[in-house]
């Protein structure tokens, strides 16, 4: 563990549907952040894939979410992985994860050589309530022990919600 850790928290134009586009902005931005020699980038929630900005229809929007979402081997991750063993730091993002014919909102950790330290699933949902076919809630809080540090995770809503931060305090 370290006592102090040089982060870069990347705010960037992020476009529905653009996955290729949504990389290559964020790329642009972990290459930045590797010029001023960061040791963790967070990338945002579901950079990848983004959201729709006025979705029309509901389901049809969660029906091309799915569409966009990945298994964690797949290639928004291994690109995580690629760059974080390039540039020798971590990277946290957000991305819609397959898994079946379910899909979440879940965060991915990986390390300074590129392992995958772990994945935190979006536990409180805002469409799990509003609609059939909406991202799964995870059940689970995410605590990673890294060599800078041990994060926990939480994902958007999940911070109005005191006992997640609870639970992965208690771990």
């Amino acid at each position: 563990m370290k006592d102090r850790i040089i982060a870069a928290a990347v705010q960037m134009n992020v476009v529905f549907e653009d996955v290729e586009g949504n990389r290559s902005r964020a790329e642009r931005l972990i290459n930045r952040a590797a010029e001023a020699r960061a040791e963790l980038v967070l990338l945002p929630e579901e950079f990848n894939t983004g959201y729709p900005s006025d979705p029309p229809d509901r389901d049809e929007m969660y029906r091309r979410k799915f569409a966009l979402a990945e298994p964690l081997d797949g290639p928004t991750v291994t690109w995580m992985v690629d760059l974080a063993s390039r540039y020798c730091m971590h990277i946290c993002g957000g991305i819609l994860e397959r898994q079946g014919d379910r899909y979440y909102n879940t965060a991915v950790m990986v390390d300074d050589a590129g392992n995958r330290v772990g994945c935190c699933r979006k536990m409180h949902t805002m469409g799990s309530i509003e609609s059939t076919g909406s991202e799964d809630p995870g059940d689970d809080t995410a605590v990673w022990d890294t060599k800078l540090a041990r994060f926990g995770c939480m994902i958007c809503y999940d911070h109005r919600f005191p006992e997640v931060a609870r639970m992965a305090a208690l771990r």
